[in-house]
């Protein structure tokens, strides 16, 4: 990772002697209506980073690094890869990457992998994860979330949205193991996530009432029963098998 000293978290911080997740790390880096997925998303990857990351990592479609507080001190080595002339700037990159061309890495050269919002923005997925598995290191991890009953950002260049079913699919075809693969949501945190979104057009009160909104359904809903049916979002850990034929 290029640049490393001038990182400063964005949607995800550790504060306090227990590394409590502070989310947002900065309000400016953070859509109010995006609250509530940007947070089972940092939950999601603390839990699963402490089990998982280890070696050498690759963050593909980093952006700014949003999880990068989460995993820095459970690895050795950090690369970082963005599209050429992506929004986020290139000051971290390691290099830049058409991800729908290849990862410009040998075979086996990475222990764990990371595309957080990444999958539902690659038009041929088959291929990239084909690409991840090469340059996976023989009992590595890939961790991924991806939006499903979310709405469509970063236009024209999103694609689509997977069931548990498809994801299943497309890993093994891959050649990857699943270690686990959670749905979060539900009705509330689905209609919370659409009521944040047109909370935060209001004028003056809308970025405070839709954060407020969403931490309420945060609070006092947890994952419901409906999540298999509704999810907001999924979250994915898939293993390169530690012998490989």
């Amino acid at each position: 990772m290029r640049n490393s000293e001038l990182w400063l978290p964005t949607k995800v911080a550790l504060t306090g002697p227990d590394n409590q997740l502070k989310i947002p790390a900065n309000s400016k880096e953070l859509s109010p209506g995006s609250t509530l997925i940007a947070t089972l998303a940092a939950y999601w990857y603390q839990r699963n980073l402490k089990l998982y990351a280890r070696g050498t990592l690759l963050e593909l479609g980093c952006g700014k690094m949003p999880y990068r507080a989460l995993y820095a001190n459970h690895v050795e080595n950090i690369i970082a890869t963005d599209w050429p002339g992506s929004l986020h700037g290139q000051r971290f990159l390691d290099f830049s990457a058409d991800l729908t061309r290849g990862i410009p890495l040998s075979n086996d050269a990475v222990d764990t992998v990371i595309a957080s919002d990444l999958l539902e923005h690659i038009y041929k997925p088959h291929e990239l994860l084909h690409e991840i598995y090469r340059i996976m290191k023989p009992g590595g991890y890939a961790l991924l979330n991806i939006p499903f009953l979310y709405w469509v950002h970063e236009a024209p260049h999103d694609y689509y949205r997977y069931t548990q079913h498809a994801l299943r699919r497309m890993v093994a075809d891959s050649g990857f193991n699943i270690e686990n693969l959670t749905a979060f949501g539900g009705h509330a945190y689905v209609i919370a996530d659409i009521i944040g979104k047109m909370l935060q057009r209001l004028p003056y009160i809308g970025s405070a009432s839709a954060r407020l909104s969403q931490r309420i359904v945060l609070a006092i809903q947890g994952n419901e029963h409906t999540s298999e049916n509704y999810p907001l979002m999924m979250g994915l850990v898939i293993t390169k098998p530690a012998t490989t034929h």
